[in-house]
């Protein structure tokens, strides 16, 4: 039992434990979430929510007014405008990025953010992103209907019916 528990001692990634609770590396984090843009990002992310939130009540046949759904992209922004604010998601992002970055790794990225090329990447990060992910659904919804009509020949092939 002994040597299990020291096998675990030595095994547990300490360095993330320190890394986790450290004041000086999470607000290294905080600079890197606040100079990569990750942080606006959540402009977007409430957008397509909204626009998500929008699709499911219109497929469940709620024709809802303008209004309601302006009223619902207040509260959307504001939840999560207010989580942003209270520091909520940069405190689940620190473990994420102790588990895969240094001390001097965010000092090193931080100071490449800070040059000309740096700064242009970060502007641009978010919005290649948010272009990614629409060029990412069409693929998804293309790439959907061959994989239906293969999946679908492949079991007709071995006896199967849908």
């Amino acid at each position: 039992m002994r040597q299990i528990i020291l096998v675990l001692i030595l095994l547990f990634p300490h360095s993330l434990l320190a890394q986790g609770n450290d004041p000086e590396y999470n607000a290294l984090v905080d600079e890197m979430l606040e100079i990569t843009g990750a942080l606006a990002v959540s402009e977007q992310m409430s957008d397509l929510m909204i626009e998500q939130m929008g699709n499911v009540l219109q497929a469940q046949g709620n024709d809802l007014p303008k209004r309601a759904f302006d009223i619902m992209a207040d509260e959307v922004s504001a939840s999560v405008s207010e989580s942003i604010a209270s520091g909520e998601f940069q405190k689940m992002m620190y473990p994420i990025y102790a588990k895969y970055l240094s001390k001097a790794d965010l000092e090193a990225a931080i100071a490449f953010y800070r040059t000309p090329a740096g700064e242009r990447i970060a502007r641009a990060t978010p919005l290649m992103a948010q272009e990614g992910m629409l060029v990412g659904q069409k693929w998804g919804q293309t790439l959907g209907v061959e994989i239906g009509r293969r999946v679908t020949k492949r079991l007709e092939a071995a006896g199967y019916s849908l």
